[in-house]
């Protein structure tokens, strides 16, 4: 029989039949086979420690001449998720895997990194505004304390680390979070407030969620020494 393995969504990979490799498909593989069934695996792996893969078993019978058409998922090894700083995915997939303790100490790290992360922005005069947008208009002069502000966006092994979960559609550790709602950032701000012992900024009631995600609340600032978000003015002047 004369078995044609064609690729779907990737470029290439390497073909497994029953547990064998059996060559490498770029695009696709003409393969002549003897009756019999055959376990069908096409895997390719990725330098993140990722890899693609697909699995299926197949029945071929003399003198036919098919195609199997090979629509490859992407799988994650243990190794994926500490190499790329997602230690709370890694410790709900594996809890008992052969790096969670070290999944736990890093991320114990990463929140305790949090504040030696933050830079202090001499407060100051400067314009704010613009002539040219209705709505930033008029340009007016703004005056500033001196506050600490994050030196990078908060990442998404720090949001995960303190809020135990990780809503972000691209996802890695180093990578900003992504996929929060307003509510989610100042419940996030309270949260690690908490870990450090300070007292919260805003006081949060009437949550009502979307699955992980806050779709709305009741928010009002309690003037705690605690973590906040940066005010418009001040995110301006500490990207200067």
């Amino acid at each position: 029989a004369m078995v044609t393995f064609k690729l779907e969504n990737r470029d290439k990979a390497n073909l497994y039949l029953n547990g064998k490799k059996a060559g490498e498909i770029r695009g696709k593989l003409d393969k002549a086979l003897r009756e019999g069934k055959y376990k069908v695996e096409v895997r390719e792996d990725l330098a993140d420690k990722s890899y693609y893969y697909f699995s299926d078993t197949i029945e071929v019978f003399d003198g036919d001449m098919t195609t199997v058409s090979i629509e490859m998922k992407q799988k994650y090894t243990e190794e994926y998720y500490i190499q790329n700083q997602q230690y709370e995915e890694y410790l709900k997939k594996y809890p008992n895997g052969k790096y969670a303790s070290q999944a736990k100490t890093e991320k114990a790290n990463v929140i305790k990194n949090i504040s030696k992360n933050m830079v202090a922005v001499e407060g100051g005069t400067f314009y704010m505004g613009s002539n040219e947008s209705s709505d930033e208009k008029p340009i007016h002069n703004v005056t500033l304390d001196s506050f600490y502000i994050g030196k990078y966006e908060v990442t998404q092994a720090e949001f995960g680390a303190v809020m135990g979960y990780n809503p972000s559609n691209f996802s890695g550790g180093r990578n900003p979070v992504e996929q929060v709602s307003w509510y989610d950032a100042v419940m996030y701000c309270n949260e690690l407030s908490k870990r450090e012992g300070l007292t919260p900024y805003y006081d949060i009631s009437g949550i009502e969620k979307d699955g992980n995600r806050i779709k709305s609340a009741d928010v009002t600032i309690s003037g705690g020494n605690g973590y906040r978000l940066p005010t418009e003015a001040e995110w301006e002047y500490g990207a200067r």
